[in-house]
């Protein structure tokens, strides 16, 4: 029973789908001709991982299916368009498993920086305080070594202008001082809060063009995938009326070689999945 009945029946709208699929097949050989650069990298003596290798291989094998595709799309055969659809599908999948995995490792290492930055300035206040009161032992009043000044001056009751002045110099002097480093301190506050703030409207920015960028092309490849399954309905459709289009399991003899028995399984299964969702 077909899981997906709503395709569409033209791509974006007014072109054929045989023209979607050229476009769709053509971008897919340029995105894959990365498996044959990767494999070419063995020559030059570039080392690979399994992974890679993993890779650079399931892009070449997938590269082939698509330029057999598109060497058909006007005169299709549906032995082949069952693999090359499939194929697509599969790549279609696997690719949004890793845009999955990828967004969630991005967004799990920014939110760890996230937390790291903020013990890192919370650390950092806590030690600039502690250094600000080693410098300055008094926050409110006047500092222990005037105040004594000030008490044994006057329990000696000196007078005079210029007894007085020796007094109050000091504490005059030490109030301008603390006065001047609360502005400093405040303004380089605010220029640090200023700072944060821009830094923070920036990464917002690059996080809301990333997510946007992201979703796009999700969302451009589900409607690929849509249109080469579609095509493949419709080949189905037309093979009611049209032999071409049918799917042959006969053509193998009994001289054929083992590949091609085993190619010819592989449509034939291809043809019986899709079938299933379309």
């Amino acid at each position: 029973m077909a899981l997906i009945t709503s395709l569409p029946k033209r791509f974006l709208g007014v072109l054929p789908l045989y023209t979607g699929v050229e476009l769709i097949l053509l971008y897919g050989i340029i995105n894959k001709m990365c498996g044959i650069y990767g494999l070419l990298s063995l020559i030059t003596g570039h080392p690979i991982d399994f992974i890679q290798w993993i890779y650079y291989l399931s892009s070449t094998l997938i590269l082939i299916c698509y330029v057999l595709g598109l060497r058909i799309v006007k005169n299709p055969n549906m032995n082949v368009f069952s693999i090359v659809v499939l194929a697509y599908t599969i790549d279609s999948i696997a690719g949004f498993l890793f845009t999955g995995y990828f967004a969630w490792f991005w967004f799990s290492e920014q939110a760890k920086d996230v937390v790291d930055s903020s013990v890192a300035v919370g650390s950092s206040n806590v030690a600039a305080n502690a250094a600000a009161n080693v410098a300055n032992p008094v926050v409110t009043g006047i500092s222990p070594n005037v105040k004594g000044s000030v008490i044994e001056s006057t329990n000696k009751q000196k007078s005079g202008f210029l007894k007085a002045r020796e007094v109050l110099e000091p504490i005059a002097v030490e109030l301008l001082t603390r006065a001047v480093s609360s502005t400093s301190s405040s303004s380089s506050t605010s220029s640090s809060a200023s700072d944060l703030s821009s830094h923070s409207a920036s990464d917002t920015y690059e996080l809301f063009i990333t997510v946007l960028i992201t979703l796009s092309t999700v969302i451009i490849r589900i409607y690929f995938t849509l249109i080469m399954l579609s095509f493949f309905r419709e080949m189905r459709l037309a093979a009611k009326f049209d032999s071409k289009f049918r799917i042959n399991s006969n053509t193998i003899g009994s001289n054929s070689s083992k590949f091609a028995k085993f190619l010819n399984s592989v449509e034939v299964e291809s043809y019986k999945l899709l079938n299933r969702f379309v």
